[in-house]
């Protein structure tokens, strides 16, 4: 159950143990902490008491979380639904002791990733046990909301001694899936209910929607990554990150469970002034 350290080198420059940001397709190199080689069987014996490296991501299992069910207004700010987590082997790079994360498909793409190397079975399935990457889209609001892929629903995710638990990316429910993107660019946005995130929305006319938009369904919101044609305008096609059950996701609007559901498209305010 033992680990190895790992450090993380961007662009030939050391950077700290996580959270570690990215933009996608940014180069980040991964190395066994004290390991300078590809491949362990070019430095260490094969021998069965030699330790091979075996590279794992972190998950959440796509339950439904539910903090108002767990806790209370009494409650402590630890007082939060817990959260099953599991270990995920990478094989692609088993047995290396330097990986190039734009190479691994598994920790390159949008969302939070969460490593973890280790020789023998791994430890127990925590976040402090893995490395965090983030990795964004690009530098919009998309993008930034992007990061939240993967990370696991949870119904009224709440501020805690380490902080709220979506800005650490650890867990979220629809509209603080909303709300992230604008916190991360730095905008002083509270989580709230859905309904009263509308103040800081203004509706956008008829056939002016673009990407970056909120898809607001009065229990529901989600919001507009991709555009496809007729543009301008919500159709089956058109792509959407949200949080509804499960995890943080992209996918097509025509695949949303509560797609035929009357909705209102809207637009930050701070975009139109």
């Amino acid at each position: 159950m033992s680990g190895f350290g790992i450090v993380a080198l961007l662009s030939g420059t050391m950077v700290s143990e996580g959270p570690i940001f990215l933009k996608e397709g940014m180069p980040l190199v991964l190395q066994v902490e004290g390991v300078d080689t590809l491949s362990v069987s070019s430095t260490v014996s094969t021998s069965s008491t030699s330790p091979i490296p075996r590279w794992f991501e972190l998950h959440a299992k796509a339950l439904d979380y539910d903090n108002t069910q767990f806790c209370d207004l009494n409650s402590t700010l630890e007082c939060v639904a817990p959260i099953e987590w599991y270990w995920d082997e990478i094989v692609s790079v088993q047995g290396q002791t330097q990986v190039e994360v734009l190479n691994v498909v598994e920790l390159s793409k949008p969302g939070t990733h969460r490593v973890g190397v280790f020789f023998g079975e791994p430890p127990k399935a925590e976040p402090q046990n893995g490395l965090e990457i983030v990795v964004r889209r690009d530098d919009t609001y998309v993008g930034y909301v992007s990061e939240l892929i993967g990370v696991p629903f949870v119904f009224w995710p709440k501020k805690t001694t380490q902080g709220h638990q979506t800005d650490l990316r650890l867990a979220a429910d629809c509209v603080a899936t909303v709300v992230y993107g604008k916190r991360r660019m730095g905008n002083q946005v509270y989580y709230l209910a859905p309904k009263a995130l509308k103040r800081y929305l203004k509706p956008v006319a008829e056939g002016s929607m673009k990407v970056g938009d909120v898809l607001h369904f009065e229990f529901q919101t989600a919001v507009l990554s991709q555009d496809f044609p007729p543009f301008g305008q919500l159709s089956d096609n058109d792509w959407v990150i949200h949080s509804y059950h499960g995890l943080v996701e992209e996918k097509e609007f025509q695949d949303l469970p509560y797609s035929k559901q009357p909705h209102t498209v809207y637009r930050w305010r701070d975009i139109y002034d």
